[in-house]
């Protein structure tokens, strides 16, 4: 298992991240590997960071994905019931607000449609979190 370490970054201020409505989920916008800014669901539900096989063909051909970055693919299971086996690798960051979270799990989309999603292996980093559905913010610590 890989864990997430919170980088030195000051991590003292309260972060309070606007949410995006799409299609009836929260997306919220997170820096990935200090390059790409893209807004990814906040999915409760996913066991990691999951991103598209476009996104990782872009990492791969940048070279940010390097041969030592590689994990052990491992099979999810999804809401529907199925089943699929995603190839895998570590993101070198992943920012959201004023938090930074190094060598993120991150798996591969086998869908070329599936969103991009925030897993529970970063959320459960951001210690206490809340949903203001009234202003529409993700809040944290």
């Amino acid at each position: 298992m890989v864990n997430i370490q919170p980088s030195t970054q000051d991590q003292t201020q309260p972060n309070e991240i606007k949410l995006t409505q799409n299609g009836g989920v929260n997306e919220i916008p997170i820096s990935i590997n200090n390059v790409l800014k893209i807004g990814v669901i906040l999915d409760s539900g996913a066991a990691e960071v999951s991103i598209a096989p476009d996104v990782a063909l872009t990492f791969m051909r940048t070279g940010t994905i390097e041969k030592g970055d590689w994990l052990p693919g491992k099979v999810f299971t999804f809401a529907d019931g199925s089943k699929a086996e995603s190839y895998r690798f570590l993101l070198k960051s992943v920012a959201i607000g004023n938090k930074k979270f190094n060598k993120v799990a991150c798996s591969i989309s086998s869908n070329v449609n599936a969103p991009m999603l925030l897993g529970q292996n970063v959320l459960k980093q951001l210690g206490k979190y809340t949903i203001d559905n009234n202003k529409g913010v993700l809040q944290f610590d």
